[in-house]
């Protein structure tokens, strides 16, 4: 498969020396991350790209999450979350609750009047639709944080 990558980028003949291999594998690398298309890392990371039972975000996420719109995900990606429900979320996920206890505690945070919740720019009044509401949009959100690196695991 090498061979015939170098060979088709390259317009070389296909190489079978191992050394000739792992310089042009080094050099492909070394390119792919000047261009910005791959990261290196010398370690494991911490992130998740699903959505566990009980969803973790990071405790520095946690953290922002209550002093500002912007977070840091597990990739170093800046992420605002200016919608106040999702910043709630992001609060919530410490491991202890699974996604029909982070419901439920969304749901009383705009029961209290703490959020008004929006849907297509008009205010949602009626408990059930606030709770149709929230019920979808948990699970998307909480996909969103995973694809966003925000989750770990």
């Amino acid at each position: 498969m090498l061979d015939h990558g170098k060979a088709s980028t390259a317009g070389d003949a296909p190489t079978t020396s191992f050394g000739d291999l792992t310089a042009w594998l080094a050099e492909a690398l070394l390119s792919a991350y000047q261009g910005g298309l791959v990261q290196l890392h010398v370690g494991s990371r911490l992130v998740a790209n699903k959505v566990r039972e009980h969803p973790i975000s990071s405790a520095l996420a946690r953290f922002q999450v209550k002093r500002s719109e912007y977070v840091t995900s597990q990739i170093h990606k800046l992420i605002k979350i200016d919608d106040p429900l999702s910043r709630r979320l992001v609060e919530l996920l410490d491991g202890n609750h699974n996604e029909m206890a982070i419901t439920h505690s969304l749901l009383e945070f705009v029961s209290t009047g703490q959020v008004e919740l929006r849907e297509n720019g008009a205010l949602l009044t009626q408990p059930d639709q606030i709770e149709a509401a929230v019920k979808q949009r948990v699970p998307e959100v909480l996909k969103e944080f995973a694809r966003e690196g925000l989750l770990v695991g």
